[in-house]
């Protein structure tokens, strides 16, 4: 399931179901619940309730529910291009030069925290401050 561009959806998976994706957009997934595996490179990994995972243009993720319960995750997708007008040159070849597939933030991050009050407080009504927001 792709994610929506500036639009946080969310993804439940059952026990032992996988989520791929390998889009041309930045993804930024938080594990909300459940216990979950990364299982692409830089190396396989357990991920921790709460963590958010930076995953970079053309970089495929692969995440797989335990056995054991069902996963919830929250994720969107960013495309700086977008946006081309709205960034700085420098801001540009920041987005175009990164060189991590994935980062992993945990739950006490400040990006991470502020992803997480922002997905809490979703209304229906105001779906342009949330992307903006976002």
């Amino acid at each position: 399931m792709p994610l929506g561009h500036l639009h946080i959806d969310d993804l439940k998976l059952a026990p032992e179901q996988e989520w791929s994706d390998a889009e041309t957009a930045w993804r930024f997934v938080r594990l909300q619940q459940g216990i979950a595996y990364w299982l692409e490179p830089p190396r396989p990994r357990a991920l921790a309730e709460g963590e958010l995972l930076i995953i970079a243009p053309g970089a495929r993720a692969l995440v797989r529910a335990s056995q054991l319960s069902e996963v919830v995750m929250q994720g969107f997708s960013f495309s700086p291009d977008c946006l081309y007008g709205f960034f700085t040159v420098t801001e540009r070849q920041v987005f175009a030069n990164a060189s991590a597939p994935v980062q992993f933030l945990p739950s006490t991050h400040p990006v991470t925290q502020r992803f997480a009050e922002i997905a809490a407080r979703r209304e229906p009504e105001r779906p342009l401050g949330e992307r903006v927001e976002l």
